[in-house]
């Protein structure tokens, strides 16, 4: 990623410098003909001209020196840049000129990978770097470090880099960037990551590159302390929700034609009624994402073109990429999904989805916090079972936790005998001689079903059993869910009742069949909406919540936005509020 000012305005800068300092001053005349071929893009005749003008004039032989010098390094002619360097009296260069002169010391030091020599020639108070040059000393800087095998300070170094360039130029850059990190090893990511504070401007990057490489990163924790829209008073003697950021116009970027169209329905359903409520925005106008790339990134210029405030959306996850990587646009973007691990959100967007991963994550935490060390792990080969186990292991070890044991149960598995002798003991055995002390599900309900009453027989029914939402269809089936009794999963209120500020889902339901048919995704949709006019509050104050109908929704300082599902236990078949794991530690529920 190599950043070089252009050579007209660098030779621009030099000449003002050695007007005021050298001993005769340059005539602007005399150098017509080099500053005409630098700009034709002709640095071998522009050096060949700087050394003629060198030769001519002995008061200015120095400065014209280091300017053929400048342009043979446009050719990557170091070597004719040493001879010129090596033939400069520095004592005639004013301090600015001294710099640029290091500069491509530094830049011959690195081509023969004298990287120690190059940092010190680099080693410069950030507050003397004039801002003409600002990016070719940064780049050096990276170049160095990389050279010396320090991959955290020249990511750190490069990311300065990325805020100087033009927004046309920060995609390649930022790119180029995760390139880079991503060439580490794993082990050597995660040990890198681990002691990083949750609002470093790496975490983000080394994260991305885990994800990139098929691993799951641990989150920073974030945990809540305050919720927003406290209501204070105003200048004017009004009552205002505190950090509350209406919109005027709206776009809802939604599937509403193409294979996702039942879904744009239920998150368009769910903004609406939180809308029709909260009134965070004078207008709102849905625009079809379609099922592709370019038609989301079509609808997206064409809400930008009509002039709106603020942008929901899509839902697709390579839509998000799409709109993403674009980098179009200066108004608030809210994705209801997250984008692909390869693609760099820019510092204006915000990202929330419904992930399975977030629940896993919880459940880990849980864990740790209850104790529980050792957790024999139960899911399935599809998609969303296999990211929550990922999650889940790399949270369990970065809380101290190991895995005990993993199983991928299929459909046709009814006998979990063998599964449970293997991941947590034999029945019958002592706690202190199980290999698990703890329980950790990511099935559906028809399997978990099964497996949960052989816990129990096999006398683990002590054990904490701890699963995430996909255990739960969203609607009672008392009867069913028996078989699930003890177990505790993770899940957004909204689901199961009342939520203070929120529509009723029972009154919801009565009037839209897909409240009732889709809770968790219509939760989504009111959550989507109620995030809007506060997002800025939640990033600039990490700790901040909402209470929302899928949890408490945080965000950190890179406008990613973190769910925490509460607790729910099955008891005679229904699905109750819980404060712990362990039911020991709870009053008994009520008959």
């Amino acid at each position: 990623m190599s950043r070089l000012l252009p050579v007209s305005v660098v030779l621009s800068v030099l000449w003002l410098a050695g007007c005021q300092t050298a001993p005769t001053k340059p005539d602007a005349a005399q150098e017509f003909g080099a500053r005409d071929r630098i700009e034709a893009g002709d640095y071998r005749a522009a050096g060949a001209e700087y050394e003629r003008l060198a030769t001519e004039n002995r008061g200015l032989r120095d400065y014209y020196k280091l300017l053929a010098a400048e342009a043979w390094r446009e050719e990557a002619a170091l070597d004719d840049v040493a001879r010129l360097l090596g033939d400069i009296k520095r004592k005639k260069l004013d301090a600015g000129q001294n710099l640029r002169f290091d500069l491509l010391e530094a830049e011959i030091a690195l081509s023969k990978q004298q990287a120690t020599r190059a940092s010190t020639l680099l080693a410069v108070e950030d507050a003397r770097i004039p801002a003409e040059v600002r990016e070719r000393w940064l780049e050096l800087q990276a170049r160095a470090f990389e050279t010396e095998g320090r991959y955290l300070d020249a990511a750190r170094t490069r990311l300065r880099l990325i805020d100087l360039l033009a927004a046309a130029e920060q995609r390649e850059a930022r790119g180029e960037l995760l390139q880079k990190i991503a060439s580490q090893k794993p082990e050597r990511l995660r040990a890198d990551l681990r002691p990083l504070a949750a609002d470093d401007g790496l975490r983000p990057w080394l994260e991305r590159a885990l994800r990139a490489s098929g691993e799951a990163p641990a989150r920073a924790p974030i945990a809540p302390t305050e919720a927003v829209g406290t209501m204070l008073a105003g200048g004017d003697g009004q009552m205002r929700r505190e950090g509350f950021k209406p919109v005027r116009k709206l776009a809802l970027l939604l599937p509403v034609s193409g294979e996702y169209a039942a879904a744009g329905k239920v998150i368009l359903d769910g903004v609406m009624s939180m809308h029709y409520q909260l009134a965070a925005a004078d207008s709102v106008q849905v625009y079809d994402a379609g099922g592709t790339r370019r038609s989301a990134l079509d609808a997206y210029r064409r809400a930008l073109a009509d002039g709106v405030d603020a942008v929901l959306g899509p839902v697709e996850r390579d839509q998000v990429d799409a709109i993403l990587e674009a980098g179009e646009g200066d108004v608030p973007l809210l994705t209801l999904n997250h984008p692909e691990p390869k693609t760099i959100a820019a510092q204006a967007s915000f990202r929330f989805g419904l992930m399975p991963e977030e629940e896993a994550a919880a459940a880990a935490e849980r864990f740790v916090a209850d104790g529980a060390r050792r957790i024999a792990v139960f899911g399935t080969n599809e998609d969303w079972s296999e990211r929550a186990m990922a999650a889940f292991d790399a949270q369990l070890q970065a809380g101290g936790g190991v895995i005990s044991g993993r199983r991928m149960l299929r459909d046709s598995d009814i006998d979990f005998a063998e599964a449970l002798a293997a991941l947590i003991g034999r029945s019958g055995e002592a706690p202190e001689q199980r290999k698990a002390d703890g329980i950790f599900i990511a099935l559906r309900p028809s399997t978990a079903r099964l497996l949960v009453p052989q816990l129990r027989a096999a006398g683990f029914g002590d054990l904490p059993m701890l699963a995430t939402s996909h255990v739960y269809g969203g609607t009672a089936q008392t009867l069913a869910d028996k078989d699930l009794d003890g177990l505790v999963f993770l899940d957004g209120p909204w689901t199961h009742g009342a939520v203070v500020g929120l529509p009723l889902r029972d009154e919801l339901a009565a009037e839209l069949a897909s409240a009732q048919a889709s809770p968790r995704l219509f939760a989504f949709g009111l959550d989507a909406y109620q995030l809007l006019p506060y997002l800025d509050t939640l990033r600039a104050k990490p700790g901040r919540y909402i209470d929302g109908a899928s949890g408490q929704l945080l965000s950190d300082r890179f406008g990613r936005i973190r769910r925490l599902p509460l607790l729910y236990r099955f008891v005679e078949g229904q699905a109750q509020p819980a404060t712990a794991l362990r039911l020991v530690t709870e009053p008994a529920a009520t008959p």
